[in-house]
């Protein structure tokens, strides 16, 4: 979703030696995002409408299977349930924006920076995305 060219120009690397280091580093802050938040992260409108589309499309075809004379009420129960657990992430998703797409930089950065050493995590990535964090009670 982080474009490679932003990040190197994030961490001011002009050379195309790491891109790949780079480029799995972005995946493991958007990935941390998702960890940290509780939220899937999409990059644009788009995307996330093409997911909805997935679930809308599974719950059809899971409407259309129940209504047969021979269905197993077990497994529709299952795969409902599992239906519904992918709308609720949906429904609690957000679209890639300035502020998560900053505090995946700092992570990124963070993670270049101290790749061989353990270091604290800067604060402001907590910051940055504490406004986005589920909290759920079970």
């Amino acid at each position: 979703m982080i474009d490679l060219a932003l990040a190197k120009q994030h961490l001011r690397v002009l050379h195309s030696r790491e891109d790949a280091l780079i480029q799995s580093l972005i995946t493991a802050a958007e990935q941390q995002f998702t960890h940290l938040t509780d939220r899937d992260l999409y990059a644009d409108k788009a995307s996330q409408d093409a997911a909805q589309t997935l679930i809308d499309n599974a719950q059809t075809a899971l409407d259309v299977a129940a209504a047969l004379p021979d269905a197993d009420s077990d497994d529709i129960a299952s795969q409902q349930a599992a239906i519904d657990y992918r709308q609720q992430r949906m429904d609690d998703s957000v679209t890639l924006n300035e502020s998560i797409t900053s505090g995946c930089l700092l992570l990124v950065g963070h993670l270049y920076v101290t790749r061989d050493i353990d270091a604290p995590v800067p604060k402001a990535i907590e910051y940055l995305w504490q406004p986005y964090k589920i909290y759920r009670i079970a």
